[in-house]
């Protein structure tokens, strides 16, 4: 027959190597705290998940927003670009009409200068050579 001390012993060699499946018996207040402790961890991990999935989300939506300011300076440059190129080419068109205006201003007054150059010296010409027939 085995002693009272034996039995302690025994018991205490069979909870130690107990299954991993069946849960030592080490009593109500060691359960609750680690039912209360793994809950807690639990709570903790989806609280963090959730925050840092918000985080990402919001990390994405503001490079969203970035991309589209971007895009959108991007265009508002190329459209600049487009108008200034338009005006340049409008210039160059003006600049172009008015030096051919002003050039036939000049060669046409040139020509009616000598036009009327020539229809003076005509008619001083013509009324000397009259003035000297008739004086004859």
């Amino acid at each position: 027959m085995l002693k009272s001390k034996e039995v302690i012993e025994t018991t205490n060699k069979t909870s130690a190597t107990a299954s991993p499946e069946s849960p030592p018996d080490d009593g109500v207040v060691r359960s609750f705290v680690t039912i209360g402790s793994d809950a807690t961890e639990s709570a903790i991990g989806a609280i963090f998940g959730s925050v840092e999935d918000v985080r990402g989300n919001a990390l994405s939506r503001v490079r969203g927003v970035i991309d589209w300011v971007e895009a959108n300076q991007q265009a508002n440059i190329d459209l600049a670009r487009r108008l200034t190129d338009r005006a340049d080419e409008l210039s160059r068109a003006l600049l172009d009409g008015g030096r051919q205006a002003l050039a036939t201003v000049v060669t046409t007054s040139r020509n009616t200068g000598h036009g009327a150059a020539e229809l003076a010296s005509r008619s001083v010409t013509s009324l000397f050579s009259k003035t000297n027939t008739q004086a004859a």
